[in-house]
Order: structure tokens, then C-alpha cells, then sequence
């Protein structure tokens, strides 16, 4: 196997997984099995994690053939696309709404509470609000992917139509492979839901910077070619005192840095640049007028700029974390760790005129099985097949299972890490009262991250037993999946033709 190409997660990569997992549905599964169970098993026992594991998987699949087209690929340039696409809106609506705000006929001078109303009072709600779903992800993680529900479904849009307009390289994809590409991306959004909205929230964060350095821009230029003179006016408030106090409060953050009078307007500049009807700009005090922009200038950079710059680095590392915190348990990803854990179970064909199944007998387990650790089986299973051929199951060092009635199941001990197997009479539908006890042993064993493997043996027979049929294995699946408990491993060897080697897992 070449060399790890790291062992961290990225969105590319998740992609890239759901790509490589759809091309092998048209696979046959008895090979994919065999290849998934030897690339497990060459593993080392650090690297059997199911994130570590796929990682290799996903490796393993990029060196076998390379995706064409490669969603990880078409995912980078269709964010690039939808960024950049951000910062241009952004530029160009912060420049104009700063020209807007800064009209200025040379006769009365700007409102600045026009200003301050228009540009940062907007982003000091916005401020807000992000600080409330920060403060809330922290306390319940479904809070931040509801508060941003909307904005993610915006960023969805966008992303989705740059994947489809940008995202295809040159020479192009054909209608199948754009249905396709366009499935995983969608697939991936769903299974993935706050990961990609963390992602949106980059984006959008990035337009924000944008914005507010377009404001800032527009202010240096405007007031470098320009005289541009700033006052006050307010129909609530005719007090300087008043104002005051909300211009010191605003300059909260920087007011140890650059004092009154410097970083923000002084008490008799205030009253010295009030604007009163039919003035003239000549009677007020140009100092007094000047000293207005520094504290815009500020205000755009401590409530615009800078929150958005910590609210992008939040992003980056919350998106890190929750990549990190992928543990690939959903009933979606069940199937690859399913071939993973398979054992190599072997159907042998004897001479015979009958049926298929009633010419095979069942063979114990691959020595590759050895790594077992504990093997149990319930107490009816034990009644109906020999204990001789039952202990041929086992790994070498055990002579006996240890034998279990159904409601003693949950008194199987449990250690990290370490797999349960349990011996099972498979030729039969599955009674409830077995599903409820191994349900609730795998949520036990869950919490020690250790899965259950369910051996099903077959109809007894001279032989031992026999392998059961396609459509059984496949009940005790479909009902074992009800319970969406994604640590419960079936290995059941199946009658497909005589002299057939059948894999142990789905």
C-alpha cells in the first residue's frame, strides 16, 4: 500500500469518499468484500478506526483509479468560484453604500449618524447575533446548524451552481456523470449538514471582510482627494452631553489606545460640530469637523473588519474540529466497515441431485479470524448443533464458547475496542425477543466502541450446518437495521452455486 497522504479529513476528501463508495455499487460484491477485508487486515491496529480505516480505503481507491471527474476537485474550484464571486459583491457594495453615505454637496456637512446607521450599526446587530449562535453551537451543536439554516441554504445555491458552471474541467462530463456529481454533493450536504455550514459561514465571512474593506477603502479615498467635513443632527436629541456618551461607548475597545479628541471626537468638538437648519458649513468649526472620521474609520474596523476576520478564524476551527469529530457511524457508512469486518466464510459443493443448498456444507471461519477475542452462543443454538463443531469456530486457544440463554446476553462483559462474536441460528426468520437482547448488547458495546459480529449459521445438518439463502441473510439484515445501531456486523455465507466461495458480509 503507498504511503498515508495524511490522516486528516477534509471536505474534498469526504466527497471523494462518497464518490469512490457509489462507483463500487456497480461492483461485484464478492470482490470488493475480499479486496475491503485484506486492505483491513493490513492495517495496523492504531489505523482500525473506521475514520482511519477509510481514510486508507479512500487512498487505496485514488491509487486503484482516479475519480474522472473528481468531486474533491470540482468542490475546491466551486468554492474559489463562489468566493471570489462573494468578494466582488462585497467590494462593490460596501464601496457604494460608503459613497452613499459620504454624499456631500460642499454646503452641509456628512451626518455621521447617517453614517453610523447605514454601515455599522447593521454589522453591531449582525455582531450580535453571531455571538448569541456562537454561544449557543457551544451549549447544543443543532442550535448552530438551525440559526444558519437559511444563509447555508443560500451558500447551498451558490455552491451548487458554481459545482455545475465551474466545477467540470474543460473537456467536460457527460449527462450521467453530472446527475452523478451533482447526487454526492447533495448526499454529502445532508449526511454532513453543520460541517458544510461551517464551510458557508467561511464564505459568507469572507464577503463581510470584503465589505468592510471596501468601506474602508472608499473613506481613505474619499478623504484623501476630497475636503469632506462631518456633524451631527438628531429630531430625538438636541444634547451634546448625550451624544457623548454614545460616541465614548462606541469607541469602547480603542479609547485606551487613541484618547478623546484623537480616536474619537471630544465633548466640545461635539458641540462645536452640531448641524443646525440654514447653516452654513463656514460658521462651524472646521477643526471641530475633522474630527469625525477617525471615529468612523474606527468603527468599521473594530465592528466591521475585525469581527468578521475572528468570526472566519472560529469557522476554520470549528470546521477542523467537526472534521475531527466524523465518526462515520451512520447507517450510511455501515455497509464498508460491514466488508471490512467480514470473516472468509466458504460454501463447499458435494456431489449431490439436490437442491443447492442441501449439496453444501458450511466450513468454519479463515484462520484470518484469529484476532477474535470472545465468542459466545445461545443456549438453544447449542442443542441443535454438535459442541464439536461448534468449537471449530472458534480462534485457536478457545475450546469451548461460553454459552448464553437469550437473557443473558447483557451480561456479556465488554472492553474498549475489543469485538463481541456471537454464534446465531440464521436458518430461520428472527424472533423479536432476540433482535430486542441484541440490540441492546450492541448499545452496550457501543459505548466501549467495540462492535458485535452475529455468525449465522445455517440449517443443522451431518456436516454441521449449511449456508443459508441470499433472501434469509438478507432479512436478518433488513430487520437488524431498524434498530440504525451501526456497531452490529452480519456474517452469513450465502448459497449462490455449488463450490462457490461466498463472503461474510453485505
Amino acid at each position: 500500500m503507498n504511503k498515508p497522504f495524511g490522516n486528516r479529513w477534509t471536505i474534498a476528501r469526504l466527497l471523494q469518499f462518497e464518490q469512490c463508495q457509489s462507483r463500487d455499487k456497480h461492483s461485484d460484491a464478492h470482490s470488493i468484500t475480499a479486496r475491503d477485508r485484506a486492505l483491513f487486515h493490513s492495517l495496523a491496529d492504531s489505523e482500525r478506526t473506521r475514520p482511519r480505516a477509510y481514510l486508507a480505503w479512500l487512498q487505496d481507491c485514488l491509487s486503484r483509479s482516479p475519480l474522472l471527474p473528481d468531486a474533491g476537485d470540482m468542490f475546491a474550484r466551486a468554492y474559489q468560484v463562489s468566493t471570489l464571486l462573494l468578494v466582488l459583491m462585497g467590494l462593490l457594495l460596501g464601496s457604494a453604500l460608503c459613497f452613499g453615505a459620504l454624499n456631500y454637496d460642499g454646503t452641509v456637512p456628512i451626518n455621521v449618524a447617517l453614517f453610523l446607521a447605514l454601515i455599522v450599526l447593521p454589522q453591531l446587530l449582525m455582531l450580535a447575533l453571531l455571538l448569541l449562535s456562537v454561544v449557543f453551537s457551544l451549549l447544543n451543536s443543532g442550535w448552530f446548524r438551525a440559526w444558519y439554516r437559511p444563509l447555508a441554504a443560500l451558500g447551498r445555491r451558490l455552491l451548487g451552481w458554481s459545482w455545475q458552471v465551474f466545477g467540470a474541467k474543460p473537456g467536460g462530463e457527460d449527462r450521467n456523470d453530472a446527475l452523478l456529481s451533482a447526487e454526492i454533493f447533495n448526499q454529502c450536504f445532508g449526511l454532513h449538514g453543520s460541517l458544510f455550514a461551517t464551510r458557508v459561514l467561511r464564505m459568507f465571512q469572507v464577503m463581510g471582510m470584503a465589505f468592510n474593506i471596501g468601506v474602508i477603502v472608499s473613506l481613505v479615498l474619499l478623504l484623501a482627494i476630497t475636503d469632506r467635513s462631518f456633524g451631527w443632527q438628531s429630531s430625538l436629541t438636541d444634547s451634546a452631553s448625550t451624544v457623548a456618551q454614545l460616541v465614548a461607548a462606541l469607541a469602547w475597545p480603542w479609547r485606551d489606545i487613541w484618547g478623546e479628541g484623537i480616536g474619537f471626537p471630544s465633548l466640545p468638538q461635539i458641540q462645536a460640530s452640531r448641524i443646525f437648519l440654514d447653516a452654513e458649513s463656514a460658521s462651524l468649526d472646521n477643526h471641530a469637523l475633522k474630527a469625525w472620521w477617525p471615529f468612523l474609520l474606527l468603527c468599521v474596523l473594530f465592528y466591521g473588519l475585525i469581527p468578521r476576520l475572528l468570526a472566519y478564524l472560529f469557522a476554520v476551527v470549528r470546521e477542523r474540529w467537526l472534521l475531527s469529530q466524523v465518526t462515520f457511524d451512520a447507517y450510511h457508512y455501515q455497509g464498508l466497515w460491514r466488508r471490512m469486518q467480514s470473516i472468509e466464510l466458504t460454501s463447499q459443493g458435494q456431489p449431490s441431485p439436490h437442491s443447492a443448498e442441501a449439496s453444501q456444507a458450511q466450513t468454519p471461519m479463515a484462520n484470518s479470524s484469529s484476532d477474535i477475542a470472545n465468542a459466545y452462543v445461545l443456549q438453544d443454538t447449542l442443542s441443535r448443533y454438535s459442541q464439536g463443531y461448534l468449537s471449530r469456530w472458534l480462534p485457536s486457544g478457545q475450546t469451548q464458547p461460553s454459552i448464553l440463554a437469550t437473557e443473558q446476553l447483557s451480561a456479556i462483559p465488554s472492553a474498549a475496542s475489543q469485538p463481541v462474536y456471537l454464534i446465531v441460528e440464521g436458518w430461520q426468520p428472527p424472533i423479536e425477543e432476540v433482535l430486542k437482547a441484541v440490540t441492546e448488547l450492541a448499545q452496550r458495546l457501543a459505548q466501549d466502541q467495540s462492535d458485535l459480529h452475529l455468525l449465522l449459521l445455517g440449517k443443522p445438518g451431518a456436516a454441521g450446518s449449511k449456508p443459508i439463502s441470499a433472501r434469509l441473510a438478507d432479512v436478518w439484515r433488513k430487520k437488524l437495521d431498524l434498530y440504525q445501531q451501526a456497531n452490529i456486523i452480519v456474517h452469513a455465507p450465502i448459497v449462490d452455486a455449488p463450490s462457490h466461495t461466498a463472503a461474510g458480509s453485505s
